[in-house]
């Protein structure tokens, strides 16, 4: 990661040295004061203000996206000139419930959105929602707000998004947030129109309903007076 950004930075290279002594197959592997402190500056030096761009909305934005199996990495990055440069990062740890979420499941300007992770592209572009498990509908649904398109580029080339996933931010989740967005995606889904498929296989489910069956008698041929 820090060798994709260090174009950025004249001092990346410099700050570096600690580690790299570290990969000399002649020197015991020990991670003491200056390896520390190498790392904190590295990390500071990438988020200072000399090595992000700002955010322009004029400009072309892509979002590149990569989960571990404990965590979620993620990089917007902007086109200056023929050069990519970083924007801004995200990473953040994932409960034990969505660290058990299958790889598809973990992945209001246009932008759009790299992943390795090749199935996840029919699944948020091609495929309809009727045609998509529940759990991956809720999914794709909390995205319908964004204008995006999405591509898959190889693991070995997602460097930046890999790396803040393999090493999360420990960030405990917001239940108002999750409350939130649950009701948003269920107001979508209670107003959603359903496909013809779906319909038929309702209907279906009726007809064979004792209760539906019963329900329907009566609005043909009229409630009778007393229920009892």
């Amino acid at each position: 990661m820090v060798n994709q950004l260090n174009k950025f930075s004249c001092k990346v290279t410099e700050l570096l040295k600690p580690l790299r002594e570290l990969l000399k197959t002649h020197n015991a592997w020990h991670w003491g004061i200056a390896q520390e402190t190498a790392f904190t500056e590295i990390k500071n030096e990438l988020a200072s203000s000399g090595t992000l761009g700002h955010y322009d909305p004029n400009k072309d934005t892509v979002v590149s996206a990569d989960a571990s199996s404990f965590g979620l990495g993620a990089v917007i990055r902007q086109k200056h000139g023929e050069i990519l440069k970083p924007v801004a990062y995200a990473s953040r740890s994932m409960t034990d419930t969505k660290q058990r979420y299958t790889q598809i499941e973990k992945k209001r300007k246009k932008f759009n959105l790299e992943t390795d992770h090749k199935p996840l592209v029919p699944l948020l572009s091609g495929k309809g929602i009727a045609e998509l498990p529940p759990r991956i509908q809720r999914f794709r649904m909390r995205l319908l707000r964004f204008d995006f398109t999405i591509e898959h580029v190889p693991g070995k080339e997602l460097n930046i998004a890999d790396a803040l996933s393999r090493a999360p931010v420990d960030l405990s989740e917001s239940n108002e947030f999750e409350t939130e967005t649950k009701a948003y995606v269920d107001s979508i889904v209670n107003n959603f129109p359903a496909s013809d498929m779906r319909l038929k296989n309702i209907r279906d489910e009726c007809v064979n309903d004792e209760i539906c069956k019963t329900l329907m008698f009566y609005c043909k041929e009229g409630w009778p007076e007393n229920l009892a």
